[in-house]
């Protein structure tokens, strides 16, 4: 069996799965899973892995610092990114 007949099983398996899922506790059965959907949540995970680092740099007291230089970023940098990790120099 190829790659390309493996991944094209695999895919199928998925969509087979999703269809005869029962309905979730909203109603809505779950539907098969795509590249979106990973492109998507690969995105919300690096979001939140910028929010926990934000986090961490407020509670050691070094939130709104560069990481590069050290110097304080400007309020209206923090209001438009609050996740920023790099001042506007470092961050080009």
């Amino acid at each position: 069996m190829s790659e390309q007949t493996a991944g094209q099983a695999a895919e199928q398996q998925t969509v087979e799965t999703a269809r005869a899922a029962p309905a979730g506790a909203g109603g809505i059965a779950a539907g098969p899973v795509g590249l979106d959907d990973v492109a998507a949540l690969d995105a919300a995970e690096a979001e939140l892995d910028d929010l926990d680092a934000a986090l961490r740099r407020l509670e050691a007291g070094t939130y709104g610092r560069c990481e590069r230089c050290g110097d304080d970023m400007a309020a209206e940098q923090l209001a438009r990114r609050p996740l920023a990790r790099l001042c506007p120099r470092h961050a080009a």
